[in-house]
């Protein structure tokens, strides 16, 4: 006679790596007029300093210029949900819930990323979250160390913060050979100061959403990220109860806003 298995408690859940959610600003609470239509507001993080000679030096002195503000910065709005199905038997509602709680938890960023990226339909991807803000597309790059350099290189000449690079997580491998991050770095940082996502969710399709190629992808650098979210919801237990298969399904969803400041760019890389 077989012996039964034994049943364990939950191993817990997974260490979670560096992410978009870890580079940008927040997640910050949504407020509840954005959770429908997303929200705008001024930014005050991309204005120019000017330089004007010195009192002593001869006249005719050069009239200064009055810049305008940094414009509106619209904060595009999304949906993430989980899902689960447990049988009644054996599962109690508070372990249904835990589990599903567990799921969104370990998927969450990866969701995210997706949506920013714009690889999903019915979401505004990192095209139309800086369609406002102007999204420069550059040469293309033969290797990833061209692709760095351009990418900050440009962000130089429009931000003063410290600019982000989006990556698809395989590129991490060739940005490590040629030094393009800094060793042992916690989150990636490249040589400027500059942080690194390679985002587990990212497309590698381009800003008009060309496709990833055999030996080619993109890459962009934004400005600074800024995500709000609201909190978790769990659906009640028992409100997608199947009584004929002795099965209750749960969802757990939450919403976040997104915004791009200061500018974007991208680039065509070959691998290597």
């Amino acid at each position: 006679m077989p012996i039964p298995a034994l049943v364990l408690d939950p191993l817990g859940l997974p260490a979670l790596p560096d992410s978009l959610l870890d580079a940008a600003v927040g997640p910050l609470p949504l407020p509840a007029h954005a959770e429908t239509a997303g929200a705008t507001y001024e930014a005050d993080s991309c204005g120019e300093a000017r330089l004007y000679p010195a009192p002593c030096q001869a006249p005719p002195y050069p009239a200064m210029t009055l810049d305008s503000g940094d414009g509106l910065v619209q904060a595009f709005v999304f949906n993430v949900y989980a899902s689960q199905v447990c049988g009644t038997f054996g599962h109690s509602a508070a372990e249904a819930e835990r589990r599903v709680r567990a799921r969104f938890q370990v998927a969450e960023a990866r969701a995210v990323e997706r949506a920013f990226w714009g690889a999903v339909a019915g979401t505004d991807g990192i095209d139309d979250v800086v369609g406002q803000i102007g999204q420069v597309s550059l040469a293309a790059s033969a290797n990833t160390i061209e692709a760095v350099s351009l990418l900050e290189q440009q962000m130089a000449t429009v931000y003063g913060g410290q600019a982000i690079i989006h990556a698809r997580p395989r590129m991490a491998a060739y940005m490590a050979k040629n030094y393009l991050v800094e060793p042992g770095a916690n989150p990636p940082m490249t040589a400027a100061g500059n942080r690194v996502v390679f985002g587990r969710g990212y497309g590698g399709i381009g800003p008009a959403n060309e496709a990833v190629g055999a030996t080619t992808e993109y890459m962009f650098a934004t400005g600074r990220v800024i995500i709000w979210r609201n909190d978790l919801w769990v659906s009640p237990p028992d409100q997608l109860l199947d009584r004929s298969l002795n099965q209750r399904g749960l969802y757990a969803i939450r919403t976040y806003a997104i915004a791009v400041e200061c500018g974007a760019a991208s680039t065509l890389v070959t691998r290597g």
